[in-house]
């Protein structure tokens, strides 16, 4: 049996999860490093869906919001710039050669 797949988040709805998920900060992202309950997670992110299902028409689950906030967290990490090396970044002194370029 295939699974049928949910439509995408709209811009709205993505912008209502983002919003929601920053005013439950602390809950995901503790300051003091420790990790909340998993019951609390689950409750939190369940709040997280009715206010995204309040808002459109899509109903969602606490689980779909999850997933779609790592998803857009993993892609905003994999495009951020990293710090490349270039020709100009390194002395000549680093490789014990002159430079070339």
């Amino acid at each position: 049996m295939s699974e049928v797949k949910a439509p995408r988040f709209s811009d709205e709805a993505v912008e209502i999860l983002v919003q929601q998920v920053r005013s439950r900060q602390e809950i995901f992202y503790p300051s003091d490093g420790r990790r909340m309950p998993r019951q609390t997670l689950r409750q939190a992110w369940e709040e997280v869906a009715l206010s995204v299902n309040a808002r459109t028409e899509i109903i969602r689950t606490g689980l779909q919001c999850r997933k779609k906030f790592n998803d857009l967290t993993r892609t905003a990490r994999s495009k951020r710039p990293s710090k490349q090396v270039t020709c100009s970044s390194i002395s000549t002194w680093d490789l014990g050669v002159p430079k070339l370029c």
